[in-house]
Formats: C-alpha cells, sequence, structure tokens
C-alpha cells in the first residue's frame, strides 16, 4: 500500500511515498503554504496517488485542515493525524500525558530505535531543538529544548538595539560587528550546548548512547559538533513509515 508521508515543521514540510517494495522512496520538501502544497503535488504527480496519508505537525489546526482541503479537492483519501502515545514500537514514553509530547519528537525516537541498538540522544535541529535520552530497552528518560539557531538570533534582534541583519555564510567565531557576533554566538553557543548536554545525558544511560542528528539546521551544526554523531536527515519520517506498517533499515541519505 502506497502511503503519502508529511511531517510539517514550523518552517518547511518533509514528505516522502512509500510502500513500494525495494524501491528508494520519492520524497521532498517544501514550504508550509498554498504553494508549497502545490508543489507537493507537482511532486507526487510522477507517481500513482496514495493509498492512505498519515501527517505528524507542529502547526495549528489550520495547517492540517487546509491540506484535508487539499486532499479532498485532488481525491485523495482523508489524511490521519498521528500523537505520541504511551509506549509503541519499541519506545516507552516518559511524559505523564503522553500527547504532551511532540509527535515529531516520538517518531524521530522510533525511527532511531529502529536503525540503531544501545543508548541514543535523539538531536532534532529544528525551529526548536530538541535532545531526548532512550534507554536500550526503548525507555524514554526525557528531553531537553533549546531555542533553534533562528529564535536566538531573532530573540536578541528583538529584545536588544542595533544588532542589524544576521551575515550570510559562517560566521567567524570571534566576530569584528554585531551582527556577525550574534550569528557566531547563536551557531557555536548550540554546538557546544549540545556537545554538552550529551555528556551530561550520558550519566543518565548505561553506556555511551549513539547521538544521533536531524532536522533542517542539522548540517549547519553538525560541522561544529566534537565527537562522533549520526546524520539522519529523514529520521522523522522513517519513523512515522514505521509508525503506520513500514520498516526501516538503513537510513535515507
Amino acid at each position: 500500500m502506497k502511503r503519502l508521508l508529511l511531517d510539517a515543521g514550523n518552517s518547511r514540510i518533509k514528505w516522502a511515498l512509500v510502500g513500494a517494495p525495494g524501491q528508494d522512496p520519492p520524497r521532498g520538501v517544501v514550504s508550509p503554504d498554498a504553494d508549497g502544497l502545490e508543489a507537493l503535488g507537482r511532486g507526487l504527480s510522477h507517481h500513482s496517488g496514495p493509498e492512505s496519508i498519515h501527517v505528524i505537525s507542529v502547526r495549528d489546526e489550520g495547517f492540517f485542515a487546509e491540506f484535508r482541503s487539499y486532499c479532498t479537492q485532488r481525491g485523495w483519501p482523508v489524511p490521519q493525524l498521528h500523537q505520541a502515545v504511551r509506549e509503541a514500537h519499541g519506545i516507552r514514553n516518559a511524559y505523564a500525558d503522553p500527547g504532551r509530547l511532540g509527535a515529531d519528537r516520538f517518531a524521530a525516537m522510533v525511527g532511531a530505535r529502529q536503525l540503531f541498538e544501545g543508548s541514543l540522544v535523539v538531536i532534532d535541529c529544528g525551529t526548536a531543538l530538541t535532545l531526548d535520552a532512550v534507554t536500550p530497552d526503548g525507555a524514554h528518560l526525557g528531553g531537553v529544548i533549546l531555542p533553534g539557531l533562528r529564535l536566538m538570533a531573532i530573540a536578541l534582534g528583538q529584545g536588544t538595539a542595533q544588532v542589524g541583519d544576521t551575515p550570510d555564510g559562517p560566521p567567524a567565531l570571534l566576530a569584528d560587528n554585531t551582527a556577525g557576533a550574534v550569528a557566531g554566538g547563536a551557531l557555536y553557543g548550540t554546538a557546544a550546548a549540545v556537545d554538552g548536554l550529551c555528556e551530561r545525558i550520558q550519566s543518565n544511560l548505561s553506556d555511551a548512547p549513539r547521538r544521533i542528528l536531524c532536522g533542517g539546521d542539522a548540517p549547519r551544526i553538525l560541522s561544529q559538533l566534537q565527537g562522533r554523531y549520526e546524520y539522519c536527515p529523514w529520521l522523522v519520517l522513517q519513523g512515522l513509515d514505521v509508525m503506520t506498517g513500514g520498516r526501516a533499515c538503513e537510513p535515507w541519505s
């Protein structure tokens, strides 16, 4: 059965069409607006329509209503919105109210558990940056949430005067201008925070964890990290694939 999977984040939507045996799934990234939905339709135009549609979203209800209407217009099935649960697919949710855990975080842990053995720290570098610890037997110990790179820069720009526009390209560690110093503080400070938090989290685990990165800012942050990290750009969708009947064997590149 062909399943259309969507990971609807704050700044972009990732999609994949899974279910064809032995086929590397078609997938892509679009913007979270009407133009993005049209781009999604174009991306699927060379494939037969999905037989089911599964969505993980951190966006408001308005987006899901708009997407549901879009699916109806195209004659696609009604999309199903997935949430985090108490226990499923090798992960036991630490939250007292399981549904309060972001579905994207839960799916990322499911994907990581299917792909890797042992203890895990799953790091999603999106608009917000999250770290979640998982024991070898699948117990989620809880997590940490930080502002992502863009939110850090926005917070300083809104809370202080005369910062200026963030420069393009990699910032210098020691900048000779305020905007560059803000960009460097966000990037290098975030990388140092991730390294430091992973070291602290390790003391709560029985073995050295695999450190798994995903999310739109992961490549930028990964370049500044110390130690060994695994980059899995489609981890949330691979977890959603498992949650809807698939099986993750190796990371999608």
